[in-house]
């Protein structure tokens, strides 16, 4: 019999009591704690595959809590419970469900998330990311990347030790054909330069003047000639 999936729940503990709370017993291997403090203390030896934060009982929307949870472990999936009516737009979780709680409701969620399909992940030398995640993996560092920033190193990562033209970045990248300023292109590429700097990986990243960018990587790779 497989091990029920973790879940980390960050709320007051008068949640214990809970009706959903005690459903959700039932299927996870539920943690209470009250604070985002305490749930860093534990969450290496925890490992859950969820954290639920609830914002109603704690009064605050965690943002700061969560952000830390995030750069610590950025594979667990967070999901945060607001009041009906609160503002949930957030680039912090994973995903928001409204008071109201029911244990269907909040399961439906978790369910959605630890079964998603399996990420994708490509691969080239030191070089490792997490498509979706978009979290990039060098020399042992992990990178949580922003959406423009993973998409040109997905590019450089699929055409290791190939030159990748200007052009075609910004074709791919930002899905325009106009190559009279490439001002943006310049900036994220100082971005991605910046980075790798901090996973000691700044040198793999060359530019090939008039052209474009090759990402350099150990021998054996097909290489421009």
């Amino acid at each position: 019999m497989e091990p029920r999936p973790s879940v980390l729940l960050i709320g007051r503990l008068t949640l214990k009591g809970a009706q959903w709370v005690e459903a959700l017993e039932k299927r996870y291997a539920i943690t209470i704690v009250t604070s985002g403090k305490s749930a860093l203390d534990i969450l290496s030896s925890l490992a859950p595959r969820v954290v639920v934060w609830d914002s109603v009982s704690l009064r605050t929307h965690g943002d700061r809590s969560l952000k830390q949870i995030r750069d610590a472990q950025p594979a667990i999936k967070l999901i945060r419970i607001a009041q009906a009516g609160a503002k949930t737009a957030s680039t912090v979780v994973d995903g928001t469900i409204t008071a109201p709680i029911t244990a269907r409701k909040l399961t439906n969620h978790i369910q959605k998330l630890v079964n998603l399909p399996a990420e994708e992940v490509v691969s080239a030398g030191v070089f490792s990311m997490q498509v979706q995640r978009r979290l990039l993996t060098v020399n042992g560092h992990e990178l949580l990347l922003n959406p423009k920033l993973a998409a040109l190193l997905e590019m450089f990562i699929r055409h290791a030790n190939q030159t990748v033209e200007r052009a075609t970045l910004m074709n791919v990248v930002w899905q325009t054909d106009y190559i009279g300023d490439m001002r943006t292109l310049d900036v994220h590429i100082s971005k991605v330069r910046e980075l790798l700097k901090k996973a000691d990986a700044a040198q793999h990243l060359r530019t090939v003047r008039g052209v474009g960018y090759r990402l350099e990587v150990e021998a054996g790779k097909p290489t421009d000639t």
